[in-house]
């Protein structure tokens, strides 16, 4: 199985690759629009020469493009396949039985080929209509400014500059062979890469499923699925559900009428961030319930002194993201054709501040690798942006813990009465539900969880001027609540866990300072420079990281509230819990450890809370 936050993490290394074509093709053409003499006899044999010199260099630029994209899109589909299928085969060795691996599976083998084939040649027919529509675009605009400078409607540099304009505004156009449909080539990357990540994924999983003989399969779900349209159009009505691929299991609804696998609009189609994973009755739990679910379909945001739901919600930002994308476009192109673009600047400006306040507003995550665009300068096409490896992640299953736990609940000592929000509601009790599966507490005394937090914090721990525990406040316009949980747990327990010891993270040696000495040798903790370098890098705007804040991030306390949400996340393999986790692990500058990373840190919390008598 792939997590919704999985899938988009896939997705942005090859769109660096095509957003660095695109604008390389639009400053090519700016600048030959910019060298036409319209006032020349010979202006028409100037274009036509133009033209061809276009298509040529396209062409180059292409090829370069193809052999970087199927390498790629090669390691990218294959992790893909490997990650869903590691997921897959813990639920069936769970279930008795016994899975070839991958690369010892010839059919398996045969559709991670068909698979990469497929998606190969979708994205090769649509770029290679790229070529000729950006001459046709090139020819057009060279027409309209000669008209407009011979006919006296506008000067040289008037047209010029209009005609560069409205080329960055339209950016690449691709053609779908099969339909006849045109879309903007960004759109049809980012569709066309999804789609063939998720049915990667989806075929391996099948395929495995049909060498096991196993039926059921349960749907993953996430907040924000497509809930327009009726039938398997309509995402968000089936999704979270158990489905039987046969069709014929008397409880269960067939799962390809229900989610229309294998269709554009279904499970597994154009933009699908949907998976599943494999059910076994009496050993498997779904993952969502009804409650759940009716929470998800229900989430909504308010955005402007309205109420709008989820999915349209990230639609409005995606919309946002599209003009300022196209505003940078635009300026890239006059640059390049040497006119003034300092309107076009204050445009970028003007959409980067309404993209902040509508993510102030509704509280959803600012996604700034999909306002990039990559500018080459100097006159010459930039290389190709690197495609950044995915770093491996080894998915944990979900766990089915039937083991007494020992010491008491941490439920125990958790009010939440004064929550009154459904789905925040949902989330800390998920949380919670998560942490008694786990480990006990060794009694710790009773504070109030409450719904709001401080200023900008997701979560806030507070206690008094004795150090004593006070409350956790969680905010509940914070997009990973159960997981903010947990941390602000983990706080908790440092502050109170141990009798007559405060804060034992910072009593170097003993305790959950543990913990933390483990964290300071991690890649997490001695590569944090080099994470702040990158993130600068990546922003569209100068930004630096406080030393302040990076202080707060390697404080003893900080660590080990950080390390104890991922801990949980992990241990329990609770999908919810780790699609947060992804999310945040996957971020430029990311705050939570790499899997492999904190397998160090895994080991000495299980020791630390083993001696405690907390886990068995």
């Amino acid at each position: 199985m792939l997590t919704s936050e999985q899938f988009d993490s896939f997705v942005e290394p090859i769109m660096r690759l095509y957003t660095d074509y695109e604008t390389s093709v639009i400053e090519d053409i700016a600048r030959r629009l910019k060298n036409l003499d319209f006032a020349s006899a010979a202006w028409q044999v100037q274009r036509l020469s133009e033209s061809g010199a276009l298509y040529r260099d396209i062409l180059k630029k292409l090829s370069k493009l193809t052999g970087q994209s199927e390498a790629a899109i090669k390691e990218i589909l294959t992790r893909a396949g490997v990650k869903a299928i590691k997921f897959d085969d813990a639920i069936y060795k769970a279930a008795g039985l016994n899975p070839l691996p991958l690369n010892m599976s010839p059919a398996m083998v045969q559709a991670l080929k068909a698979a990469l084939d497929k998606t190969n040649g979708v994205i090769n027919n649509l770029t290679q209509t790229t070529v000729l529509n950006a001459q046709q675009a090139f020819i057009k605009a060279a027409d309209l400014a000669y008209y407009q400078v011979s006919t006296g409607a506008m000067s040289y540099d008037q047209a010029i500059k209009q005609a560069v304009k409205k080329l960055a505004a339209d950016g690449l156009d691709v053609v779908d062979y099969a339909s006849g449909h045109r879309d903007k080539l960004d759109v049809a990357m980012r569709r066309a890469v999804l789609t063939g990540v998720a049915q990667t994924a989806n075929t391996l999983q099948i395929t495995r499923a049909d060498e096991l003989g196993s039926d059921l399969v349960a749907v993953s779900a996430h907040i924000g699925a497509r809930n327009t349209g009726t039938g398997p159009e309509n995402h968000e009505q089936w999704q979270g559900k158990i489905y039987s691929r046969s069709g014929t299991h008397p409880k269960y609804a067939d799962f390809v009428k229900s989610t229309g696998y294998g269709t554009g609009e279904g499970l597994g189609g154009w933009n699908c961030r949907h998976s599943f994973y494999p059910f076994f009755e009496g050993l498997s739990e779904n993952a969502y319930s009804r409650k759940e679910l009716n929470e998800y379909a229900s989430k909504t945001v308010t955005y402007q002194g309205k109420e709008i739901d989820f999915y349209t919600a990230t639609q409005y930002q995606r919309g946002i993201e599209r003009k300022i994308r196209e505003w940078k476009r635009q300026e890239a192109a006059l640059q390049a054709a040497g006119q003034d673009a300092s309107f076009e600047s204050g445009k970028i400006k003007q959409w980067q501040a309404t993209m902040r306040d509508f993510i102030n507003q509704t509280g959803l995550d600012r996604q700034s690798v999909r306002e990039q665009i990559i500018i080459s300068g100097g006159g010459s096409v930039a290389p190709a942006a690197p495609v950044t490896p995915i770093a491996p992640i080894v998915p944990e299953p979900p766990i089915v813990n039937n083991a007494v736990v020992p010491g008491v609940p941490v439920s125990n000592a958790l009010d939440v009465t004064g929550i009154t929000n459904k789905t925040m509601k949902s989330q800390i009790d998920l949380a919670m539900k998560t942490i008694d599966k786990i480990h006990g507490d060794g009694n710790l005394p009773t504070i109030p969880i409450s719904q709001s937090g401080a200023g900008r914090n997701y979560g806030t721990f507070s206690f008094g001027w004795d150090d004593k525990p006070v409350k956790i406040s969680i905010s509940p316009k914070g997009d990973h609540q159960a997981l903010t949980t947990l941390h602000e747990v983990g706080h908790f327990i440092d502050n109170a866990g141990v009798s007559n010891r405060r804060w034992t993270s910072e009593i170097y040696g003993v305790e959950n300072n543990r913990i933390v000495e483990v964290a300071k040798k991690s890649e997490w903790w001695t590569g944090i420079a080099d994470r702040i370098k990158k993130f600068a890098e990546l922003s569209d705007r100068p930004i630096s990281i406080s030393p302040k804040y990076v202080r707060y991030l390697q404080g003893s306390k900080e660590v080990f509230a950080r390390a104890y949400a991922q801990f949980i996340a992990m241990e329990s393999g609770d999908p919810i819990l780790m699609a947060q986790l992804r999310k945040l692990q996957e971020q430029a500058f990311s705050t939570q450890w790499s899997d492999e990373d904190f397998k160090p840190i895994a080991e000495e919390f299980r020791k630390l809370f083993k001696e405690r008598g907390w886990m068995s």
